[in-house]
């Protein structure tokens, strides 16, 4: 069940209230990975509710606010050892080598703000985020940050109609930097001479933050049928180095960093007809 409210108390003015239950099943690869005699996992669901309001100011500017809360249940743990299947970074250690099972539970709270100005030739956006988010993988396992876990996220973009058909567009981004568990101690195995981890979970520490500053321009051509557009992006323009991740050395003794991409440009064209 679900349900969504909105009052307009004037014109202008609008309050706005959704709750209800949602839900999603395992991962395909996690039903393939568990043996027949095991209890089949059930999809993972929430209950969601979020309260905001909106303010139109003028034809062209207007603001919304809202902010939410999330109860998390039945979430999959288990085997973050298999992480070949996983789109994006590994998962971040320790790592929870047991079964497939829905034994996480999880909570997300967290307001959001949203002003939108578009005008004849200008369009401004700027958003931000303030969020908490908490997993605990197995029952009597302490809470911990979620992997994903960013308590500010800012997006601010312009773009302006210039003459002769030409455009400007700009865009920075921030975000607070991940959390990770970082290496507390190290085992020496005399047999082969390697070195295995030791976690402290009580000790996660997040990396920087993260910023991106990037620009946009582009030209169109009117033709006689069609429209020929010329643009040319600039990703990360200040070419800022933003730590992605952290990998501990060989022996274990060292953080080594693995950064983000540096500037990229990308010249392209488009056509319309």
């Amino acid at each position: 069940p679900r349900i969504r409210g909105r009052w307009e108390i004037t014109p202008s003015t609008q309050l706005l209230a959704a709750g209800g239950r949602y839900s999603q099943f395992p991962l395909a690869r996690e039903y393939i990975d568990r043996d027949s005699d095991l209890t089949p996992l059930v999809p993972e669901w929430s209950t969601q509710l979020d309260v905001g309001a909106g303010q139109e100011f003028s034809s062209k500017f207007n603001v919304e606010a809202h902010v939410y809360h999330w109860w998390l249940h039945d979430l999959v743990s288990g085997h973050e050892d298999r992480f070949e299947f996983v789109l994006g970074p590994p998962p971040v250690p320790p790592l929870d080598t047991g079964e497939y099972e829905n034994d996480g539970v999880g909570r997300v709270l967290g307001a959001e703000l949203l002003a939108r100005y578009e005008g004849e030739r200008t369009f401004a956006w700027l958003s931000g985020t303030l969020s908490h988010s908490t997993r605990i993988d197995r029952p009597g396992q302490r809470e911990r940050l979620f992997d994903q876990d960013q308590p500010i996220v800012i997006s601010a973009l312009a773009s302006r109609q210039l003459p002769r058909r030409w455009r400007l567009g700009l865009r920075w981004r921030y975000a607070s930097g991940k959390p990770y568990v970082p290496v507390s101690n190290r085992i020496l195995d005399l047999s082969d001479h390697t070195y295995f981890p030791v976690y402290d979970a009580s000790a996660q520490s997040r990396l920087p933050a993260y910023w991106a500053f990037d620009a946009r321009v582009d030209k169109d051509f009117i033709l006689r049928k069609w429209m020929l557009t010329a643009y040319l992006d600039l990703m990360n323009a200040t070419n800022r180095k933003n730590l992605e991740m952290v990998t501990p050395s060989a022996d274990y003794t060292a953080e080594l960093p693995v950064y983000g991409l540096p500037v990229i440009p990308a010249l392209g064209v488009r056509g319309e007809w």
